[in-house]
């Protein structure tokens, strides 16, 4: 089914395109037009942010499991129309069935209608005893199947990933244990106090497990006893999910897993919403709707009514990940169009503006979102639990600091279980989830004696070993286990163990070279080559391009740098470039600007350095591209893992140069050729050590300590919670021996070829100094 859906998505995008070129071509108003409309009538009953891509995806996915479901309910396809399916439907599922009527009615003698009857008649020709063999979780294999058929970058653009059920029972039980050990529950998730909400539902399994674990706390006490405890849960179980597939999938699963353990559907219906979890629950849409669109929207009200007024105890669930999310933030991100309230901000720290563009991802929205939810939102909040199971930034990154401020003033305690210490792209064996970035959960509880004024102890562990034996791990957990450890007590500092006091007060990279700057950020791949005469062939072509539309596709535009826009030139000689008239004025045969750049550790490439090319180009550091300058590298947001712990250059470095996961450069000269060290650093060294020293042999220095995988091994504990610290030795002895091995080893390494004098050394003047030094 899935090509069949995909056809009937695109045949809808064409649809609403073909509208809007009809519009215009007679001059009518485009919300006459029949696809239009029906958009606009989506956006005004249920998803109000909608574009024309999601609209045409929940159109395609409302319709394909409207039937599927229609087909599972026994329901005789052959020969019936779309309309009274939709009727049929929609005495059981209630939303799925009025939506169904909305997206196909009058739709019959469009393409669309004929991709829709042909699903039909594909659907009417299959046996669901057959597919279903009676198991509960065909459903769950069906949609994910589906999906990696139907559209495979759905996933990764939606941000949204299959959990195991083993970890999702994990957590189930931890947030249980959390409610009756650190939150005086006796009972728990079966407690009738306690209302779950799993605002990123997908297809149910949160809110499955949830129910099994209250059906087997009840099940010493028979099969009565297990059906009440079920059907009491299901009144307090909530959840909510954007996308119509899978809210069909869980809507089914557990409708059926509460049947299967004796229970009772609540009356009105599962609590489970088709809505948009960041949506605005102030905001409402001033559009008249029809009778049959109020019905529909009914959904999306209920849903706001919940955030607002319904107090929720537990947050449990998988978020969605997506960086570079913003306006995808709702009023999380932009505030409630009532108070005004910006949710978002309380992450803030101040000072911190800069880095704190990785706040701008989904799964930091759904923090937000979680703990306004349960701690916040109403009068009547009480003591409540939220875990999650993220990606890893938040708990160590520099951009997250106000976050981890808020949250140990906010809740009580903490604990963090990672699942990939291994890293950024953990062995096959060893993934959790099969993405390359890092996941931990995140459990926090906040009770009803929180003092703001004592920072949240958190509690940290990882699990290694393969997948399995995470499983095994994760399993046999408990929130007391003697593994775990404390984090910092500070504010800020990271969600992971806590480094020794001596560290702690080691100065950081910064402190020693305060000016710091990010890396050239050009945010298209075409502007750098291995080659400069690549790079001069692919200038001529986007120039001597003739059609407007493929120069400007050619040209890939960023919110810095449009075609039609001039830039200032960057600083330097040789990238002098007229950048005062926008990039599509510029005519052939008028050459590029190339330099060689430091494009990853280890990897020179050719950039073309040109400001209307570059989204953002770093104008500062191409000032500092002085003679004898050097670019010390580093990773800054994150702990390097594995690896030399600093990188070295004396060619600009790109933004991701470390290890492709950003940083940042700290230049050790100015541009104006004065050392960019903190006043008196270097009077003050050379009174301990009893010698002069130079900004440079303080570079060598560094070198030699931290640009080694063995310094990153040794103090692996202490560079989790302060990734960009340097040890300074008081011992000339250690000094020079570290100068020596730096300045003549690691930085000959790094700057060979570069032609850059360093030390009394010019690395490139010959390869038999070059071997001499590396031997050294």
């Amino acid at each position: 089914m899935a090509p069949l859906a995909a056809m009937l998505r695109e045949e809808v995008i064409e649809s609403v395109k073909a509208d809007r070129r009809y519009a215009k071509q007679h001059g009518v108003d485009e919300r006459t037009r029949p696809f239009i409309a029906l958009k606009n009538d989506w956006r005004a009953s249920l998803y109000p942010r909608a574009t024309d891509s999601q609209f045409a995806d929940g159109f395609a996915q409302t319709v394909m499991f409207s039937l599927i479901i229609a087909l599972s309910e026994g329901m005789d396809l052959d020969g019936k129309r779309v309309p009274e399916i939709a009727e049929a439907l929609e005495t059981k599922h209630t939303v799925l069935g009025r939506s169904l009527a909305l997206l196909t009615e009058h739709l019959e003698d469009f393409n669309v209608g004929i991709t829709i009857q042909t699903i039909v008649r594909a659907l009417s020709g299959a046996d669901w005893q057959k597919i279903s063999a009676g198991k509960q979780d065909v459903y769950l294999h069906l949609y994910e199947k589906f999906l990696s058929a139907y559209n495979p970058e759905l996933r990764k653009k939606s941000g949204s990933c299959y959990t195991p059920v083993e970890v999702v029972d994990a957590m189930t039980r931890i947030t249980d244990e959390a409610l009756k050990q650190y939150l005086r529950v006796p009972k728990g998730l079966s407690s009738e106090e306690i209302a779950v909400i799993d605002p990123a539902m997908g297809t149910g399994t949160y809110p499955l497990s949830v129910l099994r674990n209250v059906a087997e706390s009840a099940r010493p006490y028979g099969k009565g006893a297990v059906a009440d405890a079920v059907t009491a849960a299901a009144q307090r179980l909530y959840g909510i999910e954007i996308q119509s597939g899978p809210f069909s999938v869980a809507e089914l699963r557990l409708s059926q897993a509460i049947r299967e353990l004796g229970g009772t559907v609540p009356e009105g219906g599962l609590n489970l919403f088709v809505a948009d979890t960041l949506e605005d629950s102030d905001s409402s849409s001033s559009v008249q709707l029809s009778y049959s669109l109020q019905r529909i929207a009914e959904q999306r009200q209920r849903a706001n009514k919940l955030k607002k007024e319904t107090p929720i105890r537990v947050c449990i669930g998988n978020p969605p990940y997506k960086d570079k999310a913003q306006g995808m933030g709702g009023w999380v991100e932009s505030g409630s169009s009532v108070s005004g309230l910006v949710p978002l901000d309380a992450f803030r720290e101040e000072g911190n503006g800069r880095l704190e563009y990785v706040l701008k991802n989904l799964y930091v929205y759904f923090w937000r979102w979680a703990m306004w939810k349960v701690f916040e939102s109403t009068e009547k909040s009480k003591p409540g639990v939220v875990c999650f199971i993220t990606a890893t930034g938040y708990l160590n990154g520099p951009g997250f600091a106000g976050m981890r401020r808020w949250i140990r003033e906010n809740t009580s305690r903490g604990w963090i279980i990672n699942l990939t210490p291994e890293g950024k792209q953990p062995p096959v064996k060893t993934a959790i989830f099969d993405i390359e970035t890092e996941v931990a959960i995140g459990v926090f509880i906040r009770n009803g004696e929180n003092d703001i004024s004592v920072p949240a102890p958190v509690s940290y562990i990882e699990l290694e070993g393969t997948r399995e034996e995470k499983f095994e791990q994760l399993a046999a957990l408990s929130l007391d286990d003697e593994r775990f450890t404390l984090a910092s007590s500070e504010w800020t500092a990271g969600f992971v163990p806590a480094a020794s006091k001596a560290w702690a007060q080691i100065p950081a990279l910064a402190d020693l070279f305060p000016w710091v700057a990010p890396g050239v950020k050009p945010n298209k791949a075409w502007v750098y080559a291995p080659t400069a005469p690549l790079l001069e062939r692919r200038w001529d072509s986007l120039i001597t391009e003739e059609n407007e539309q493929e120069k400007r596709n050619m040209f890939k535009e960023t919110s810095s740098t449009k075609f039609e826009l001039p830039h200032k030139p960057l600083a330097g000689r040789d990238v002098e470039q007229e950048t005062s008239i926008p990039f599509m004025e510029v005519k052939w045969p008028k050459r590029p600007a190339i330099v060689r750049v430091g494009y990853r550790s280890f990897d020179r490439q050719y950039l073309i350095a040109d400001s209307r090319l570059l989204h953002r180009p770093s104008p500062a550091l191409w000032a500092a591209r002085i003679p004898e300058q050097l670019f010390v590298i580093e990773q800054h947001a994150h702990f390097p893992k594995a690896g030399p712990g600093l990188m070295f250059s004396a060619l600009i470095p790109d933004m991701h140069c470390f290890n492709n996961r950003g940083g940042r450069s700290l230049p050790i000269y100015h541009p104006d050729g004065s050392p960019n060290v903190s006043p008196n650093l270097l009077e003050a060294l050379a009174g301990i050590l009893h010698r002069s020293v130079s900004v440079e042999e303080l570079a060598a220095y560094i070198a030699g300590v931290s640009a080694h995988p063995h310094y990153v091994e040794l103090f692996k504990r202490e560079l989790k919670n302060y990734p960009n610290h340097v040890p300074l030795t008081t011992d000339p002895g250690l000094w020079q021996t570290a100068v020596e091995l730096g300045g003549s080893s690691y930085l000959v390494a790094h700057l060979w070829g570069t032609g850059t004098a360093y030390g009394g050394i010019v690395f490139g003047a010959g390869r038999k100094r070059h071997e001499e030094h590396a031997a050294i």
